[in-house]
């Protein structure tokens, strides 16, 4: 159960498979959203979970330099667009851009 009291979806995985499909199972994690249990003869020895999962900063860190990264875009984007027939330096808005978050 995730700390908002909701079922995250788990599933167990031999220790042999895991090995063999750690790069698919680790995608499988991150934008599956549930949980993978590894077993080695049939108990349970590690789990997957998504670092949003554990509170992980880094994760939430990273998130947030990406809804920046896009909020930037279409502040690019909206600028690139009101110059109709105009030619565009797409540097000169960047700079604008950075002046006004400093």
């Amino acid at each position: 159960m995730q700390a908002g009291g909701e079922h995250v979806k788990s599933r167990t995985v031999p220790l042999s498979d895991a090995k063999a499909k750690l790069s698919a199972l680790i995608n499988e994690v991150t934008y599956g959203g549930g949980n993978v249990v590894i077993t080695s003869h049939g108990r349970p020895k590690a789990a997957l979970v998504p670092l949003t999962a554990t509170g992980d900063r880094r994760a939430r860190t990273y998130k947030t330099g990406i809804k920046k990264a896009l909020v930037a875009s279409d502040s690019l984007c909206a600028r690139i667009l009101r110059r109709k027939g105009k030619w565009v330096s797409v540097n000169r808005d960047l700079d604008e851009i950075r002046r006004e978050r400093s």
